[in-house]
């Protein structure tokens, strides 16, 4: 499995929320929703998905069809039972996952194949790891810098990834 964002990305956003009630947070339950969200590079109108990160691993494999790519989900499921070994340890605090689905399509159970979502909890960080078809990349969620705004919207974690290094080499040919 290739460790990098697909090609057609050029940038990609992370927001980690914790929509838990008032009531779930005092008996210490969270409830995890990752919005993934996905600049192309064709400069196409940005992407919006979904993982809900709270169910268990029994709950993955439903809804996915028999003439889907196992492959993928052997593979996200692989890693999910070592982290999950890990956790066991006492290594990582929480790990779950979750098929992706296009956002506002999670009633509807509209999940996107081939794209998956893992999220690990360490008593200092949070790590998302994306799955797409056969390529996965991870990193780590900050805590750090979220600002009020956010933290309203119940935004707990953040990251973004860049497929573009900003540069763009011109000639003056390009101007006279």
């Amino acid at each position: 499995m290739k460790q990098q964002i697909p090609d057609k990305w050029r940038f990609v956003k992370l927001d980690l929320f914790d929509n838990a009630t008032i009531e779930q947070n005092q008996e210490g339950i969270q409830r995890f929703k990752l919005a993934i969200s996905v600049k192309p590079r064709d400069g196409s109108d940005w992407l919006y998905f979904r993982a809900a990160l709270n169910s268990p691993r029994k709950h993955y494999k439903r809804f996915v069809k028999e003439d889907w790519d196992w492959r993928h989900y052997s593979t996200v499921l692989k890693h999910y039972d070592e982290l999950y070994a890990m956790r066991k340890a006492g290594q990582i605090e929480r790990v779950n996952v979750s098929k992706v689905y296009q956002k506002g399509w999670a009633e509807s159970k509209q999940i996107i194949q081939g794209f998956s979502a893992i999220l690990v909890q360490t008593p200092q960080e949070y790590e998302a790891f994306i799955y797409t078809k056969d390529q996965m990349f991870q990193t780590t969620l900050t805590t750090q810098n979220i600002s009020g705004k956010q933290r309203s919207k119940n935004i707990i974690a953040s990251a973004s990834i860049s497929n573009d290094t900003g540069y763009q080499h011109k000639r003056i040919e390009d101007f006279i």
